[in-house]
């Protein structure tokens, strides 16, 4: 009878688990265990096509309060491509997005062109695709292919060649101009192609880079390469049947692309305001007027009285003026003069004076930028608020004041030939500091009572709003790095302390009374403190994980560092993050705020230009930077970024940057016992790094102290974390460098195995290494970077097919372990594979081989490999051959083995795309594999493999579980779930290209699911019958409504909670949320009646105070009665 109910058990919880679990999130905890930060990315400020312009909206009676309101009361957007291939809207008002297309990797943005309530787009290779937006709303209203991606000329820069321009009010004429000599004539409405127009013979050698239509004709002017420079080349095509009107070379000599632009006035008539080419020869301006028959001669540009600059001229610049007939040809000593569209002619009407003195113009070159007291004028336009006004200005930064200046121009034509201008200066205070130099401008077209609003894009990727009010304030700022974050890791905070230098602690000269004062002292915020804790305890308001963290107050009413500290549920951490712009962020995990941000020096290549470029980054602890004899107390933990600095001169360092997590501060500076990692506090506010390596590093990993039990004669405090970095010979740099760290080492060198990609003449290798001495010796002085005298040696060589390369190395993901094994139905155990020393390897087929996503017979599809090696010998211990071809074009896969795969403890799971390469009946699709390892040939079989050498018999004897699933989509990243001692069970976290994150629980992903009815044995273990379809469950899309696009990787972290897991994706978008994969068993349900449960405990404890004094008079009765 006792069997048959532990068997009735075990199927009623079988039962309960077959049920998914109800794991969606409650609409009340959005926005409080989550956020999402939308990013657009940084902005592309090479070209006026790409750059981020103000865009005004034709707003009439008939749109809507909803779209108005979206957009703001200024009545116009902000547009860009940007860098992360992304066309974006923006709202004026407070810089929100208002709405975004994401393009395809290989679909590549060349430009976009604003017209009225519209916005035409192309990309792709030669323009080889166009799509017409709402400029209000992004709602797509055409898409079309011009000609295949893979037919269009690649060109540099990438718009060259390409261009749309409108021909009426609407969208009913659009001339689209692709790869450099076509044209067509498109219906915006309908997509039809109404004719089309292709450079012959006799045009062929010219780049058509610009469309002017007007009702007469539709100009196309480019280039054409001539002996000693190029020539401008104009084609006039007829409006409405696309037959040529004529072709003129126009007698010119232009060096490049800014040395010539098209004017053109909003009312062109055939001899009136008609548009003109302008260029630039030897420094003189030129113009060229256009007409249907091309009969035009060229003429020398005219200016009215003081606009004419004294420099010969250098560039034209477009201020996004030039169709209303203005642009600015600029001098080589900084001044500038407006040129204009006038009556047939184009004429220089305003000027801005020189900002070099005149004194560096007599100086040598080099000392130019030292006597300058201005860097170069970035130019701005914009249309004023009477017809036909415009405003010019230029921003530039002045080093006597050290501030940035605006200088606007104000020009209205009169019917005279004087006009008025006007003229004003304003300063602004940009913090250089945070956010570098900047790098573009935009001006708005403000409407009536509203200042101006300047937009400004920064070199570390920031995008700033300035009103021009006569305080110039800064409205808002948005940290578009983030949408390019390289590396980022989080960093546990430290509990609230009170500082006693600071608070009134206890001091080494403070005697007995200043003792007992300190203590009344911090006694009188007590009664609050009692009142606080008596209301939450009756009332059971405590936190809650689904509540917003709180950081812990301090037991002291002292006022603290202004420092983040952490909750009562360790939710709270800060997230560092490290960028391509050369900027590291430190932000708050619970709302993914700022917290800190620093940019990163460049040293002595300042002084030739140059980019740093973050390769990884690691988290050492408090106790791990400080000296021998130091105390950890009141330390902060800290972080090492490892870069590469690029120098503009080809020259590449390996530079070390070391951070205070808390502050932002430099790390570096406060080591002890070295001091020659002290650098000078940088007067301009840069994080200076510190230079370890004269070249590139090969590889860098982050040494942990060893374990206890492998330390007989040394305590743990004299060991400490510290970054290992090996540079192209191969050599040791090891930071810091002190004693301790020198000393885990030394501890760790025995044991030290890791893999290197190495290019052999036969293909790209891995080739396992261990540390030994250096031939050399090693230097007596330790204290003199003792660690120099390693260097890595090659111990094995893994055999790869002769057609297959190494693509990727992904080491696995450490934590702890909680069981060593998993206990069956039967009551024996799986004992769990740990070797600590596995990697897995990817390799694709070499590049030079062709890759198809058409089917092949059996055998001669092109495969990838997958292999989990040992990196200690070499073993191969799982190996897997994958499809390697993918379907262009569909959607499914852009590059030959596109596979994602993770490792952690005995766990690998790997997803790729199976195109039907070879066989029949197969499906194809995304499919995502889950295998297991255990040790010895089965169950109860215990190898020790945590602890076994790799060069023992049986190192490598392993039982392999495997299933093999199919995944709806295509996913970008992957990870599982840990917690601080790895007790509850890992779930798999992924990004897919849907742009959702989604969380799959482990026992879906288990590999011994039955394909039968499972057993009561299986019951036991929690085992549900295996179903081929891992199917997208709602409840499991942890991003329920964000559109979280493009990730490249997740993180996670573990709470002070076992329970809960934090995790953050970052990509394109910013995404953090907190799971709880085995439920929230740690602490009680918010539903938990907390006052009901005080009520019966002191009800309790009532009826006891009432009935002792009766039951002792009772108990005292009956002894008297015996």
């Amino acid at each position: 009878m006792r069997w048959s109910l532990s068997r009735l058990a075990g199927a009623c919880a079988a039962l309960l688990l077959a049920v998914p679990p109800a794991t969606g999130l409650h609409e009340s905890d959005v926005g409080v265990v989550d956020w999402h930060k939308l990013l657009v990315g940084v902005p592309l400020v090479g070209a006026p096509v790409t750059s981020p312009a103000f865009h005004p909206l034709n707003l009439d009676a008939n749109t809507d309060n909803r779209t108005r309101t979206i957009i703001g009361r200024t009545g116009s957007v902000i547009l860009s491509a940007t860098a992360n291939n992304v066309l974006a809207a923006l709202r004026p008002d407070d810089g929100a997005v208002v709405w975004r297309h994401i393009y395809e990797p290989e679909d590549r943005v060349a430009g976009y062109y604003a017209h009225s309530n519209y916005v035409a787009t192309l990309s792709g290779p030669g323009g080889a695709t166009f799509r017409l937006f709402d400029a209000t709303s992004g709602t797509l209203y055409l898409e079309k292919r011009l000609h295949a991606p893979e037919t269009g000329h690649l060109a540099e820069p990438h718009h060259l060649g390409t261009h749309v321009a409108f021909g009426g009010a609407g969208n009913e004429e659009i001339y689209v101009l692709t790869d450099g000599h076509v044209v067509r004539r498109l219906n915006g409405k309908t997509g039809e192609v109404q004719w089309k127009w292709a450079a012959d013979d006799q045009t062929a050698m010219a780049v058509h880079t610009n469309l002017v239509p007007t009702p007469t004709a539709v100009f196309v002017v480019g280039l054409a390469k001539s002996i000693a420079s190029f020539t401008l080349h104009v084609t006039a095509l007829d409006p409405q049947t696309g037959s040529v009107l004529g072709i003129q070379g126009v007698p010119s000599s232009v060096e490049d692309l800014g040395a010539y632009v098209l004017l053109s006035g909003p009312t062109q008539t055939a001899d009136k305001k008609a548009p003109h080419i302008a260029w630039l020869e030897d420094g003189v301006l030129k113009s060229f007027k256009l007409t249907p028959k091309l009969n035009a001669k060229p003429t020398v540009v005219t200016f009215t009285a003081k606009t004419k600059s004294n420099a010969p001229y250098e560039r034209f610049i477009d201020v996004g003026l030039v169709r209303q007939g203005h642009a600015v040809a600029v001098a080589g000593d900084g001044s500038a003069t407006l040129l204009a569209l006038g009556d047939s002619k184009v004429e220089g009407v305003a000027a801005f004076g020189a900002t070099l003195k005149p004194s560096a113009k007599k100086r040598k070159k080099d000392e130019e930028e030292d006597e300058n007291e201005n860097t170069d004028s970035i130019w701005v336009g914009s249309s004023g608020q009477k017809d036909g006004e415009v405003i010019l200005g230029r921003v530039y930064w002045s080093h006597v004041v050290n501030k940035a200046k605006t200088e606007m121009l104000t020009y209205t034509p009169t019917s005279g030939t004087m006009h008025n201008v006007k003229s004003a200066v304003l300063e602004i205070d940009f913090d250089t500091r945070s956010h570098g130099i900047i790098a573009h401008a935009a001006l708005s077209q403000a409407p009536p009572g509203v200042p101006p609003s300047l937009l400004l894009t920064t070199s570390t990727g920031a995008v700033q709003l300035w009103e021009l009010s006569p305080d110039a304030n800064e409205k808002w700022t948005r940290e578009e790095a983030l949408a390019a974050i390289v590396v980022a890791e989080f960093v546990e905070l430290p509990e609230g302390r009170p500082d006693p230098a600071k608070t009134g602690g206890r001091r080494e000269d403070e005697g007995f009374f200043g003792r007992v004062w300190r203590h009344v002292g911090d006694a009188k915020n007590f009664p609050q403190y009692l009142s606080g804790f008596i209301r939450r305890f009756l009332t059971g308001s405590y936190a809650s994980p689904t509540s917003a963290p709180v950081p812990a107050s301090p037991s002291s009413s002292a006022t603290l560092d202004a420092v983040p500290t952490r909750d009562a549920f360790g939710f709270r951490q800060l997230i560092v993050a490290a960028t391509v712009q050369g900027k590291i962020f430190a932000l708050d995990s619970s709302n993914g705020n700022v917290v800190w941000s620093r940019v990163l020096g460049l040293g002595w290549a300042a002084e030739v230009g140059a980019n740093v470029l973050p390769v990884k980054m690691f988290v050492l602890g408090a106790e791990d930077t400080v000296g021998e004899d130091e105390d950890v107390e009141g330390k902060a933990p800290s972080v090492v970024l490892v870069a590469q600095r690029r120098a503009d001169n080809t020259l590449v360092d390996t530079v070390v940057f070391h951070i205070d997590a808390l502050t932002g501060a430099d790390a570096s500076r406060v080591i002890p016992n070295d001091p020659e990692l002290q650098p000078r506090e940088d007067p301009s506010g840069l994080l200076q790094g510190v230079d370890i390596i004269q070249g590139p590093a090969v590889e860098a990993f982050l040494l942990s102290p060893p374990p206890a039990s492998s330390t007989t004669t040394t305590s743990q405090q004299d060991y400490a974390k510290a970054v290992l970095l090996l540079d192209e010979y191969l050599q040791v740099y090891l930071y810091p460098s002190t004693p301790r760290t020198r000393a885990t080492l030394r501890a760790l060198q025995p044991m030290l195995h890791f893999p290197l990609r190495t290019n052999t003449p036969s293909g790209t290798r891995v080739v396992g290494h261990a540390l030994g001495p250096h031939p050399g010796g090693i230097k007596a002085d330790e204290s003199d970077e003792g660690e120099r005298g390693y260097v890595a040696h090659s111990t094995w060589t893994l055999s790869l097919p002769p057609n297959e390369d190494v693509k990727a190395i992904i080491p696995p993901i450490r934590g702890p372990v909680a069981s060593l094994g998993k206990v069956l139905g039967n009551r024996t155990t799986l004992y769990k594979y740990l070797n600590p020393r596995l990697f897995v390897l990817l390799t694709a087929p070499r590049a030079t081989l062709p890759i198809s996503g058409e089917s092949k017979p059996e055998g001669q599809g092109q495969t990838c490999g997958l292999y989990v090696v040992d990196a200690a010998k070499g073993s191969v211990v799982y190996q897997t051959r994958l499809p390697a071809a993918v379907e262009r074009g569909k959607g499914v896969g852009k590059e030959a083995c596109d596979v994602k795969a993770m490792l952690v403890e005995n766990w690998l799971v790997y997803h790729y795309y199976d195109p039907e390469w070879a066989g029949s009946g197969l499906t194809k699709g995304w499919r995502m594999v889950s295998v297991e390892l255990y040790e010895g040939s089965g169950a109860d079989d215990k190898t020790s493999s945590s602890d076994m050498s790799s060069h023992a018999d049986g190192s490598v004897n392993v039982t392999t579980f495997e299933q093999a699933y199919v995944f709806p989509h295509a996913i970008t990243a992957l990870a599982p779930t840990t917690t601080k001692f790895g007790m509850t069970v890992k779930d798999l976290i992924v990004a897919s290209r849907t742009h959702q994150i989604q969380s799959i629980p482990r026992r879906l992903l288990d590999p011994r699911r039955p394909n039968r009815k499972v057993t009561a044995a299986e019951q036991e273990e929690f085992l549900v019958q295996y179903e081929p379809v891992l199917a997208s469950d709602p409840k499991r899309t942890l991003s329920h409504h964000y559109e979280v696009a493009n990730i490249q990787r997740i993180i996670t972290s573990p709470a002070l909670l076992e329970s809960t897991s934090l995790v953050f994706t970052y990509g394109l978008d910013m995404f953090l949320t907190r799971v709880a994969p085995s439920g929230t068993f740690d602490v009680l349900s918010e539903n938990f009646n907390k006052a009901q449960l005080v009520l019966t405990v002191g009800g309790l404890a009532l009826a006891i105070m009432f009935t002792k004094p009766m039951v002792r008079k009772k108990m005292l009765r009956e002894k008297w009665y015996q």
